[in-house]
């Protein structure tokens, strides 16, 4: 009963896992009351935010006609997104020229009047910011105002497909800045997440097995650490937890403290078998001895963690309440559920024995 009780909780907690979202997010790392965040949201509401995007165009001469084109329609395609408020470049100053020299509000028809318009304008200092000195690059300059982590995916990968247009005409478009910056930390997020969990999960199989002679005993003592991250992952989608730069680290960190209380038992259990005693006899013991020095080990570091809730930085507040979560469940798991694995593992054995002595009479 105790294992099914565990494999239940463990399998219905799982469906939270698909409700886990990841957040990266800088400003909602602090709390709702502080004065920076309000300070942030005002921006964005009222003047179209602070978080700065930039377009690096390069070309052999990029104040040629069909660069300036090229530049004006990635302009256009950016603020198409309402999240996008102004963009500033080469292209508004000499669409301006333009209309004043009476040729209409547009990028100038050929190289001449291309020339011709730089040749009124060269020599500003503010130019230095929008193009290098020999004509080569060009920069543009664009405020986005959502930190909403969907939203600003679909904007730099929308936007990475409209370059790949202009990037077969021997021109370079590259986009930095918050969006894609935010981009790649989240998926370096689940990249790191799955590869940490999956490194230090062979790496403590391998080790146990190797030590203890037995690839057996080495599956029994990750068991209670499985279930508990299978709980864990799915408490974070119950509760809408997201995978952030604080709660990533917790898989880790419940492999690393889980495994300890596996081995305690499962070392004890067998040096209690090694001096004769039953396997209930064993289990007894060791539940009264390493169990108990368990629990007060949850009880003391539990405490310790859930100091974090008291924290102003919500990831460490969260990182608190995960941690606390898998003390409990790994301290728990490993002084029943794998207590009942060694039970039913012995009670198979000797089944087994007795079965081949019947057999060989």
């Amino acid at each position: 009963m105790v294992i099914i009780t565990w494999l239940v909780f463990a399998v219905v907690s799982l469906t939270g896992v698909f409700s886990i979202e990841r957040n990266v997010d800088l400003l909602s790392f602090l709390s709702k009351k502080n004065q920076n965040r309000k300070t942030e949201q005002i921006l964005q509401e009222k003047m179209g935010g602070t978080s700065p995007v930039y377009v690096l165009i390069k070309s052999r001469n990029v104040l040629s006609p069909e660069i300036l084109r090229i530049a004006d329609s990635i302009e256009s395609k950016m603020l198409s997104y309402k999240e996008v408020v102004h963009t500033q470049s080469l292209t508004g100053l000499f669409k301006q020229m333009n209309e004043v020299m009476g040729d209409g509000y547009k990028i100038p028809e050929n190289q001449a009047k291309t020339d011709n318009l730089w040749f009124m304008i060269e020599g500003q200092d503010i130019l230095e910011n929008y193009i290098n000195f020999d004509h080569t690059e060009m920069l543009i300059h664009a405020t986005y105002g959502s930190n909403e982590m969907k939203k600003m995916a679909a904007f730099t990968n929308e936007m990475e497909r409209f370059f790949d247009g202009f990037r077969k005409k021997n021109t370079e478009v590259e986009m930095t800045g918050w969006p894609p910056l935010m981009l790649r930390l989240d998926e370096n997020i689940v990249k790191s997440q799955m590869s940490s969990l999956l490194l230090a999960f062979s790496l403590i199989f391998i080790s146990i097995s190797l030590l203890s002679g037995s690839v057996k005993r080495g599956f029994y003592a990750i068991t209670p650490i499985i279930l508990t991250l299978m709980i864990l992952f799915g408490i974070m989608g119950w509760l809408k937890i997201p995978l952030d730069f604080a709660t990533v680290l917790v898989g880790s960190i419940c492999i690393g403290i889980g495994i300890d209380y596996s081995i305690h038992i499962s070392n004890h259990f067998k040096i209690c078998k090694l001096e004769g005693k039953s396997a209930e006899e064993s289990i007894e013991e060791v539940i009264s001895t390493s169990g108990k020095a368990i629990l007060i080990n949850i009880l003391s570091i539990t405490s310790g963690f859930l100091i974090l809730i008291f924290s102003s930085l919500v990831p460490l507040q969260r990182f608190g309440i995960l941690l606390s979560v898998t003390m409990i469940c790994s301290g728990l798991a490993a002084i029943t559920f794998l207590p009942a694995l060694l039970l039913l593992r012995d009670f198979r054995v000797n089944n087994h024995f007795k079965n081949k002595a019947k057999n060989s009479y």
